[in-house]
């Protein structure tokens, strides 16, 4: 009994070692968030409506991908079509150049517009730098006044 008793002391220490530092579990995720706040989507932009108005095809889990009509928050340009026309069509071009500089990125923060759209920004990861798409077409002169 006694040469078992080595053994019985392993054994309780490596239990509580294992209670005290389990494994870490393994996980492969490519950015964290808190749970109430803005979510980020690498996205993949599948039709440009106009200066401020997307379709966007993302994942948002494992297994499920949506598409997304995305109007952009915080901005106003010009439509394509009717008054200021050939403005919505400046700003249609310049997001178009623009989303195709690198990957996008739809940031959400769970609001709807009064169309029932989704609302968002986007950013584009050009290099080192990340892009705010709403602030570029600002300085370029593509908000509607």
């Amino acid at each position: 009994m006694k040469r078992y008793v080595p053994f019985l002391i392993l054994a309780i220490v490596c239990a509580i070692a294992v209670e005290i530092f389990p494994a870490e579990p393994k996980q492969n995720i490519a950015v964290m968030r808190h749970i109430d706040g803005p979510r980020y989507y690498q996205s993949e932009v599948t039709k440009i409506v106009d200066g401020d108005t997307v379709y966007l095809r993302f994942k948002v889990w494992t297994d499920i991908t949506l598409d997304k009509k995305i109007r952009f928050e915080d901005i106003d340009t010009w439509e394509v079509t009717g008054e200021g026309k050939e403005k919505g069509l400046a700003a249609k071009k310049f997001l178009t150049k623009l989303l195709s500089k690198g990957k996008v990125y739809l940031k959400t923060s769970g609001k709807t517009g009064k169309y029932g759209r989704t609302l968002g920004s986007l950013h584009v990861v050009d290099g080192d730098k990340m892009i705010d798409v709403t602030e570029e077409l600002r300085k370029n002169g593509h908000e509607k006044n």
